[in-house]
């Protein structure tokens, strides 16, 4: 090989190695724009999420207000019914005391009478 067919090879290798960085050059830019889209999407996917999160906190913070609210009631209607509970459990007391009051007294008089 001659000088000159030695510099024309390393000036075709030359022009070919700078061929393949332009068009890995391209390629990593095509990459690097897929990724930004991509990134892009998975933003948004986040945004619309958090924002799907609070409409659920919210919604899950009324539904558990109702709830306690709930509890609320059914605890007063538990007082209530634990007064009426005692409440009778008094007029039992009141109606048997009564009861056998008025018939020891009835022995007692009817004892009494007959002597």
């Amino acid at each position: 090989m001659t000088e000159t067919s030695t510099d024309q090879r390393v000036d075709y290798l030359r022009s070919e190695m700078q061929e393949g960085f332009v068009r890995t050059d391209k390629r990593i830019d095509d990459l690097r724009a897929d990724m930004d889209r991509g990134f892009d999407r998975v933003d948004a996917d986040l945004r619309e999420l958090r924002s799907d999160n609070k409409t659920l906190r919210a919604d899950m913070t009324k539904g558990f207000e109702a709830v306690q609210a709930n509890f609320v009631e059914v605890n007063r209607s538990f007082a209530d019914v634990h007064k009426s509970i005692a409440d009778m459990h008094t007029l039992i007391i009141g109606f048997f005391a009564t009861t056998v009051g008025g018939t020891i007294a009835a022995v007692v008089a009817g004892i009494l009478l007959h002597f």
